[in-house]
């Protein structure tokens, strides 16, 4: 967060707008030249293999006009400016000059006498295209086929020409007497050569003409009667034919242009005097007069070092230098100044350069200027004031009201820099951020005297330094339940605690500290909010103080952890409010879950893994129950970090994999990394590949990474409930070899298993902190749907069986836990669906506990209460599921008796009867089996209808989707929802060198955030 304090103000020089329309133009630039005539294209052959006509060559491009001249004399009459003279146009034309005007403070003289730009190139001539060649006859009975004619010759493209050179500009001479040199201020002046213009471009050559068609060839057949040897009659037939011609040939694609062609030069310059009539006769200048600072120093009035708000400060040795090419004015002072800006405020007063400064010639002002600094005062708390600035300065002649442009620059600039703060600053204030009822903490804090003097009511400067701590205006608590400790006695902090600084030298620092109690009945998650205030005395009065900085202190009561079982564990922090509390607390009580709260804050670590009461770990006393980590920014030991931080990824994996399911609610963790276990159990396999007869052969990396996606492939069909990560090694040598014949060890494949296909036992939902804080979400259905999805199913067949305990249960916290239930399911059967080899009945088992769960669940209900609709909707919903997985092909004998897929419906379904016949009785099951049947042709309609209007989706994909909506939410991520496929699973070793390093960052990060929290606690606890 960027402290309110700190402001970076420009540092550039914006220079007086002088961009109003000009008080007189006068104008004598030389035109634009003729572009070169374009060479007329060539025409195509108008015959049989006739030769296309070359383009023509184009035309010479026009010089640009050369400018004209100005004579113009400048004079000044009683604030009446005269101008005078003759101009001569470009064609020669002469013209007197008769212009006057009221002076003015701005606008300008244009003066112009720009070369014509020069004409552009012509472009030559494409020439013609051939004709086709003549098509040759065709073969008759007699003759064979004639050939096709040639084509004819593309014509030769024409020569482009290149740009013409641009026109020299112009003269302009301005004639002033010495009294009127200020005059010039008012001359803009240009008298450039007019650009060169651009080259025209060498014709295309044409196309040849394509070859005449060979004529067609003849065949017929002949047929004549003969005896054979036996005295019969025969007829044989013979076939005879006459060949085709050949195509002719095509004709030369004609050349293009090869004119070598550029762009025309720019013109030369013109020519700028200035003539001034002296005493001493008239002498002339290449260049106005132009004035530049060239250096100059500063420093604050009372020689501290610091540039404070409201102090004056000065400008002294200012160095000028007359940069133009003839003297400034002779009688007329340079006014030089500051610029207000920023937080530079000028005081009045001005230094006057002397007149007639000659060229080149640096003059050090006599005297200096002084500005104020602009007063502040901070309104909110922050980090000490430090704001850049920059002096900038200007020259103006007075006479003309015009300031020279581009005084200050380059080094000028830095010069003026400097940074506005105050003498004193105060540390951050540490102390703890979350405490129990009853406890309490230090309050420390550090004054640091920034500036050369001493400070303090018995220092030199007499200037007073104090700092209090009183209540804030938004703070929860008040002097009921907390109270300051000084020195042994209590202070309400309403009252506040001052304290008064006799000394602080130059430089020096000081520590300060009080304590904070909150009472023994402080309420839960409410704040104390405190506000140090740091005064200075003023400059001009000493004693008198006023505010230099503001830093804020909070302490939130805080909840100590008490054990004892629960199916929820909540992590909060510091900045959780009570708000947020409730609202969790009463999300949890609504879905029937035990909640206990963890206040990282106030524990000071997130170990799963070290002893927390009576030697049991987190672990321990979690059991299979949920984490939920409210993920928000917090204060840690060196700087802002999040929560997710002091948990260890390694313990994070190994407590889902044991059943604990954890969810980040905030900005969380990347799942995909996450599941990347770096630790435990491995297996490693080595691949071996054997070359025979091609010695010379190597195996690659990209070989071994195919295997490694097979290997990934053949585990996912051999255990589709599992995942595995497999990383491929890359590291070849020859093991064996004789005669032709070689054996490589390719390198080797390393498996490490993760979380189950099924498992959902890792939650990430996005939020910002803003989102987060708002106790609005803890109740809203994206929270619900999270808190759910961290329950096993087990537990959230407990949560229907007790929300459907009485009727004035929420229908729609019922539904929400069918859908979730579903979701569950869909999971566990995609994963089955999707293996490909056949599986025994006696497998299913093993590979569906969930669906087995569900049958054993002993839910009970009534048929046409809420949650008997539910259990209906949810048989209906998952025989759909079953359905929808199985193939057209699959359903045809003998293939539905061999594949995997019907086998595994037909155990879906034996499941949804006994959970039928349990949940509504045996007497029922008929008629259930008939609601069930309904759901699903209800579920087939809604399929139809979804896929109107676009392309449709099929059921199988149709059902998994439709059944996974609760993950659905852009922001809400489960484990389920990463590493879905196969080869998503292998990573190369970079890959998972990569994640091993960061996760090893992480470690070392969450162990010294461990350790840095605990040397603040043993540091500031009381």
């Amino acid at each position: 967060m960027v402290s309110p304090y700190r402001e970076v103000l420009p540092t550039t020089l914006v220079e007086d707008a002088n961009e109003d329309a000009p008080l007189a133009s006068i104008v004598v630039s030389g035109r634009t030249g003729q572009r070169g005539r374009d060479g007329a294209d060539g025409a195509a052959g108008s015959g049989y293999g006739a030769h296309g006509q070359d383009g023509r060559d184009a035309g010479p491009a026009e010089r640009g006009q050369d400018a004209g001249e100005i004579r113009l004399g400048l004079s000044d009459t009683d604030g009446l400016v005269i101008l005078s003279g003759e101009q001569v146009s470009a064609n020669g034309e002469q013209r007197p000059i008769r212009h006057s005007f009221v002076s003015v403070t701005s606008g300008f003289i244009e003066l112009r006498a720009l070369g014509g730009t020069g004409g552009h190139g012509g472009h030559g001539g494409v020439g013609g295209n051939g004709a086709g060649g003549r098509s040759g006859s065709d073969a008759t009975r007699w003759s064979r086929g004639g050939d096709g004619g040639p084509g004819g010759d593309g014509g030769d493209g024409g020569n482009a020409t290149s740009g013409a050179d641009g026109g020299s500009g112009g003269a302009i001479t301005v004639e002033v007497s010495d009294a009127d040199t200020p005059l010039l201020m008012l001359v803009d002046h240009d008298v450039s050569g007019g650009e060169g213009g651009a080259p025209g471009r060498n014709g295309a050559g044409g196309a040849g003409g394509s070859g005449g068609r060979g004529g067609d060839s003849y065949s017929w057949t002949e047929t004549e009667s003969y005896t054979d040897s036996n005295g019969d009659h025969q007829t044989r037939s013979t076939y005879h034919s006459n060949p085709g011609g050949s195509r002719g040939p095509s004709g030369r694609q004609g050349r293009s242009g090869n004119a070598r062609v550029s762009n025309g030069a720019r013109g030369n310059r013109g020519r700028f005097e200035i003539r001034v009539a002296t005493e001493s006769g008239v002498k002339s200048y290449a260049s106005r007069y132009d004035l530049r600072l060239v250096q100059f120093r500063h420093d604050s009035l009372n020689q501290d070092c610091v540039y404070e708000p409201g102090e004056l400060a000065r400008v002294f040795g200012i160095v000028v230098k007359n940069v133009g090419g003839m003297p400034t004015p002779a009688k007329d002072d340079l006014q030089l100044s500051l610029v207000a800006k920023g937080w530079v405020l000028p005081e009045p007063g001005e230094l006057l350069c002397p007149p007639g400064l000659a060229p080149n010639v640096c003059h050090e002002m006599a005297g200096e200027l002084t500005f104020r600094i602009k007063e502040f005062e901070p309104t909110s708390p922050g980090d000490p004031l430090e704001a850049e600035e920059s002096i900038l300065h200007r020259a103006l002649l007075p006479s003309v009201h015009r300031a020279f442009a581009d005084y200050q620059r380059l080094d000028a600039l830095k010069a003026g820099a400097f940074v506005v703060r105050f003498p004193v600053r105060t540390s951050e204030v540490r102390n703890l951020r979350s405490l129990a009822a009853g406890d309490a903490t230090r309050i420390k804090f550090t004054l640091v005297n920034q500036s050369r003097l001493a400070l303090g009511a018995r220092s030199d400067t007499k200037r007073v330094v104090r700092a209090r701590i009183a209540t804030a205006a938004d703070s929860e608590l008040d002097d009921e339940h907390v109270r300051f400790l000084v020195d042994g006695k209590e202070i309400l902090p309403s009252e506040g605690w001052t304290f008064d600084i006799d000394v602080l030298g130059a430089g020096e620092e000081m520590a300060l500290e009080l304590a904070l109690r909150v009472g023994d009945d402080a309420p839960e998650y409410r704040r104390y909010a405190g506000m140090l205030t740091l005064e200075i005395g003023r400059l001009d009065e000493p004693a008198r103080p006023k505010t230099a900085q503001l830093r804020a202190l909070d302490v939130r009561v805080a909840r100590p952890f008490r054990t004892g079982e629960c199916d929820l564990l909540l992590v909060v922090n510091h900045r959780t409010t009570r708000e947020e509390v409730a609202a969790w607390e009463a999300l949890a009580s609504e879905l029937a879950v035990s909640m206990a709260i963890w206040d990282l804050s106030l524990e000071r670590h997130l170990d799963l893994e070290i002893p927390v009461a009576d030697g049991k770990t987190l672990r321990d006393l979690i059991g299979r129950g949920s984490i939920a980590i409210l993920d928000n920014e917090i204060d840690g030991s060196d700087g802002p970090t999040y929560p997710h931080a002091f948990l260890c990824p390694h313990q994070a994996l190994r407590a889902a994999q044991t059943g604990i399911d954890i969810a980040y609610f905030g900005k969380g963790l990347a799942l995909e990394q996450a599941l990347v276990p770096v630790q435990g159990e491995s297996v490693t396999h080595e691949v071996c590949r054997r070359y025979w007869l091609r010695f010379w052969a190597k195996p690659n990396a990209r070989w071994l990474a195919r295997r490694a996606a097979q290997f990934s492939e053949r585990l996912a069909i051999e255990n589709p409930e599992q995942r595995h990560i497999v990383v491929h090694r890359f590291e070849p040598r020859v093991i064996s070899s004789f005669l032709w014949m070689k054996r490589w060890r390719v390198g080797t494949l390393e498996t490490r298993r993760t979380l189950d296909t099924a498992e959902g036992a890792l939650i990430r939902v996005a939020l910002s902190d803003e989102t987060l804080h708002d106790p609005a979400f803890a109740i809203s259905p994206d929270a619900t749907t999270a808190l759910l999805l961290l329950l096993d199913f087990d537990a959230k067949l407990e949560r229907l069986r007790k929300l459907g305990a009485g009727d004035s249960r929420d229908p729609l916290t019922i539904d929400r836990v069918v859908d979730l239930l579903l979701c569950d399911l869909a999971d566990e059967v995609a994963a089955v669906f999707g293996a490909g080899s056949r599986i025994g009945r006696d497998q299913l088992g093993r590979l569906m506990p969930r669906l087995a769960a569900l049958s054993a669940s002993q839910l009970r209900a009534q048929f046409g209460t809420p949650l008997g609709d539910s259990l209906v909707r949810l048989a209906s919903g998952l025989l759909f599921l079953a359905q929808s997985q199985i193939r057209l092909v699959e359903h045809i004998p003998p293939v539905r008796w061999t594949r995997r897929s019907p086998a595994v419906a037909a155990h879906i379904r034996d499941h949804i009867d006994e959970f039928l016949m349990i949940a509504f009785g045996a007497h029922n099951l008929k008629l259930m089996r008939e609601q069930v049947r309904a759901g699903v042709k209800g579920l087939r309609f809604e399929h139809k209808v979804d896929g109107r209007g676009r392309s449709k989706p099929s059921r199988r994909d149709w059902a998994l989707e439709r059944f996974r909506q609760p993950l659905a939410a852009q922001h809400i991520t489960s484990d389920v929802e990463v590493l879905t496929t196969p080869a998503g699973r292998v990573l190369a070793e970079a890959e998972y060198t990569a994640i091993s390093d960061d996760k090893a960052r992480q470690t070392i990060r969450r162990g010294a955030l461990q350790v840095g929290a605990a040397r603040a606690h043993d540091d500031l606890v009381v």
